[in-house]
């Protein structure tokens, strides 16, 4: 495969005459390279770690999360999303997104359905179940607040 040689110029707020260390760090940056780097990100919720016990299984919380935020009144919370597109979304592979699932199924968090020919996995977060979780771990954590 051959490498795209356009390579990035230092910005102008950095030094005229750059080191040899810092012109080998620009002539390595590609533009490619910087799309990569500056992708969207992918945030989760500190809270859902504490919670479910996993940085994975937060992770998988908050992106379903942010999902459903996004849905039409009528889906009722219902959303489907395939494996292929967890991974191309938050980079979860296949084993820890069915390692975070079980993880939310088994707190109650996580409703799933299989529906339609060809069947499709269907998901929806129970924020109840989840404000009851987190409200239990503040109280735990910090107790009571005045």
């Amino acid at each position: 495969m051959a490498r795209n040689k356009s390579r990035v110029t230092p910005p102008d707020c950095l030094p005229m005459n750059p080191s040899t260390d810092d012109q080998a760090v620009y002539d390595t940056i590609s533009p490619a390279m910087l799309l990569d780097i500056f992708d969207e990100p992918i945030v989760f919720q500190r809270a859902y770690v504490g919670l479910t016990g996993s940085a994975v299984a937060a992770l998988f919380l908050s992106y379903a999360i942010y999902t459903t935020d996004r849905l039409p009144k009528d889906a009722e919370g219902w959303f489907r999303k395939t494996g292929d597109e967890w991974k191309a979304e938050t980079g979860l592979t296949r084993f820890e997104q069915q390692t975070a699932r079980r993880i939310l199924r088994e707190l109650d968090v996580l409703i799933e359905r299989r529906a339609g020919l060809p069947a499709e996995l269907w998901f929806k977060i129970r924020i109840d179940r989840i404000l009851e979780l987190l409200s239990d771990q503040a109280e735990a954590k910090w107790g009571q607040v005045i």
